[in-house]
């Protein structure tokens, strides 16, 4: 999923520094929802 917004940054629709958040958040989220029984 993260790369998607990698790709759409490529492509000129959204800027680069806006992918870099949202592909942050996409590893946040994946943090959240696979190791939620880790997280303090």
């Amino acid at each position: 999923m993260g790369d998607s917004f990698e790709r759409l940054a490529e492509s000129g629709r959204i800027e680069p520094a806006l992918a870099r958040r949202l592909r942050g958040a996409v590893g946040l989220r994946n943090i959240a929802v696979h190791a939620y029984n880790r997280i303090d």
